[in-house]
């Protein structure tokens, strides 16, 4: 056949697009080779590799098949009604070490249809994820320009729940499954009247297509759980986003990570999602020949200047009538020839002015031939939003949304094994550790002995329910930013879950605890109001950890304010001074102190005898007899409020980031 700038990189070319034996075409004739390549699979069986079937069939004059994606397994049985998306003069700043501004995007205009394959491509720190980003509504500075979809002018913050979008950095479970990640994306963001069947279709032709059905039941993995590697975890992020067929897609570097079949293999899923409608817009670096030439258009971004945006197969023509030194040699990757242009070293700052001013004469003799005509000037300064023909919501239910968030919360626990063991062994060991040293305190006449008990035992319970979501929270949180930004969920049944997952693990952890403590220190007062009194604690003290985590940035910065919250509320819990001692501008502070109301509680079930010696230590705590559910409503009301104040602080952090 005559050759195809899509044809696959592989040696098995020929027999891909060559006829079986025995099968002749007639003089004029044109004959669909897609036939006769399924006519060969029935005959061969099971021979026929499943990498075959990624590539597009091509007719006898080598032009691509426009068959239906559904017919290669992919399962997209609907046309997509597209987006074209345009945006005139973007320009981005932000502040520099010095505190001036630095300048990331000047003037950058482009245009994206429906139906088109688009990558941005420069060298690193050109600016081509930050103005893919604002397109995208990820970006939370300021910005200024117009960006349109379908004719309306849009606020791209707004109009971002409308598009899938696929990080650079895989942000996913480590403990589900490729499969179960993708039946969780296609039962929160799929509409609820899909059937079951129509969604495990979806989810095993994604896992087909994109080459993850070897791994499909292997834990996608972390740094601390083994699981697949890099470039199937980059495939599992791509279908996790294609599974609802979305309207126009977002890559940030795709093929990163990839080798070169696998690469393409993922270009080519693209490129047929595009031929039902969606629209894709990716940066890449460097690709290779053939994934390069599968893209309908390009935009070239140096130093945030455009300097190209057109065809892929009007680029070489266009550099080369800049003049000597543009030209692309033969038999030379384009991609490459452009990148090597678009370089940023001093030498060449000639050649970068050129590329700009060219483009800039260009940009404006197309606009003059295809203005654009806009009622209120004013509005592109103001960027004001403007009501999507497409509003968003999430797909699914609050009731599924809880079902399948507790699910994958329970499924995430039990798979952890690492964590768990850990969790409990330090349980076991440092109660062992406190019950020898405070062995048989029970007994003892020295009261304050049974206090230094009580608070150890209090002490432990807090940081032992709070380092572990101060540890494991912050690298959940980007896979929560994803799924929240992409509608798969909400708030509410994120932190129920979560909620009603860590209540059964505080209730075991200081339950085993106080086991080993009560029995070797022989305490007296009744066991299940001393462990009403940890665990309490234990799931408050959580509560402020996840706070810290959906606050803080990253890990680094949740451990070193653990000090600045928790350590105080030991100068509050009166062991080490009364109370009455603390100054009078300080002492409302105990009054947000978990630790003492918990120790409030442990004294009053503890030290239930009438003695001088109890009163008086009673009396020095400011603890009193009859307020004991009132601490305990109190850890509850905190519990309730330190929740609250985590969903608050992610969901403010989730739109500020993006």
């Amino acid at each position: 056949p005559p050759p195809h700038r899509h044809a696959p990189p592989s040696s098995r070319l020929p027999q891909l697009y060559s006829l079986p034996p025995g099968a002749e075409l007639g003089e004029g004739q044109r004959h669909d080779t897609l036939a006769f390549r399924r006519d060969h699979w029935q005959t061969m069986g099971s021979s026929t590799s499943r990498d075959e079937q990624l590539y597009a069939p091509v007719n006898d004059r080598g032009e691509e098949e426009k068959h239906d994606i559904e017919d290669i397994g992919t399962g997209f049985d609907k046309k997509i009604d597209g987006i074209d998306l345009e945006w005139r003069d973007i320009n981005f700043s932000v502040d520099g070490a010095d505190g001036q501004p630095k300048q990331i995007l000047y003037g950058c205009s482009g245009r994206v249809e429906k139906g088109e394959m688009c990558c941005i491509m420069g060298p690193s720190g050109a600016g081509k994820t930050t103005m893919m980003n604002i397109l995208a509504g990820r970006v939370s500075g300021k910005w200024t320009g117009m960006v349109n979809a379908n004719g309306a002018l849009i606020e791209p913050q707004h109009f971002g729940r409308n598009i899938a979008y696929v990080m650079q950095e895989e942000a996913l479970f480590a403990t589900q499954t490729p499969r179960e990640a993708l039946h969780f994306s296609a039962a929160m963001r799929l509409p609820s009247t899909t059937s079951i069947e129509t969604r495990n279709r979806l989810v095993e032709g994604l896992l087909r297509d994109l080459d993850l059905a070897k791994c499909a039941d292997t834990l996608i993995g972390s740094v601390l759980i083994p699981g697949i590697s890099g470039g199937e975890k980059k495939r599992t992020s791509v279908a996790v986003e294609l599974i609802t067929q979305p309207k126009i897609i977002f890559l940030d570097e795709p093929t990163s990570g990839l080798d070169t079949f696998s690469a393409y293999s993922l270009t080519q899923i693209l490129r047929r999602l595009c031929r039902k409608g969606c629209s894709v817009v990716c940066t890449i670096h460097q690709p290779s020949s053939e994934i390069f030439h599968i893209f309908d258009k390009t935009i070239l971004i140096e130093s945030g200047h455009i300097v190209y945006n057109g065809k892929v197969s009007e680029m070489t023509d266009y550099f080369a009538s800049l003049g000597p030194g543009f030209e692309c040699p033969k038999n030379y990757n384009p991609a490459d020839h452009v990148m090597f242009l678009m370089q940023g070293k001093e030498s060449k700052r000639q050649q970068h002015i050129i590329m700009e001013e060219a483009w800039r004469r260009k940009q404006l003799e197309l606009e003059s031939k295809n203005a654009v005509a806009i009622s209120d000037p004013e509005r592109k300064i103001r960027r004001q939003s403007s009501q999507f023909m497409v509003k968003y919501s999430t797909k699914s239910g609050v009731c599924r949304q809880f079902a399948y968030l507790i699910t994958r919360e329970f499924r995430n626990t039990k798979r952890d094994k690492k964590t768990l063991g850990t969790r409990i062994f330090l349980t076991v060991f440092l109660h062992v550790l406190y019950g020898l040293v405070f062995k048989g305190v029970g007994n003892d006449e020295d009261i304050s002995s049974r206090y230094g008990a009580l608070l150890q035992l209090c002490i432990s319970a807090m940081f032992g329910c709070a380092q572990p979501m101060i540890l494991t929270f912050p690298f959940e949180r980007p896979v929560f930013i994803r799924e929240y930004i992409s509608g798969s969920y909400g708030v509410v049944p994120y932190f129920l879950s979560k909620a009603l997952m860590e209540i059964p693990l505080a209730m075991g952890q200081t339950l085993l605890g106080l086991t080993i403590g009560y029995t070797l220190m022989e305490l007296k007062g009744n066991f299940f109001r001393l462990w009403m009194g940890l665990f309490l604690l234990g799931i408050v003290s959580s509560s402020v950890a996840i706070s810290l985590g959906c606050a803080t940035t990253n890990v680094k910065t949740a451990i070193e304010t653990v000090p600045l919250v928790f350590v105080p509320q030991m100068l509050f819990a009166g062991f080490f001074t009364p109370i009455s001692q603390i100054p009078v501008y300080l002492r409302w502070s105990q009054w947000l102190c978990t630790l003492k109301y918990s120790i409030n509680i442990m004294l009053l079930t503890e030290f239930e005898e009438h003695t001088p010696a109890v009163d008086a230590l009673l009396e020095r705590e400011s603890v009193k007899r009859d307020d004991l559910w009132f601490y305990v409503g109190m850890l509850l009301v905190l519990f309730v409020l330190f929740r609250t104040l985590g969903m608050v602080a992610l969901r403010f952090r989730s739109r500020a980031q993006y």
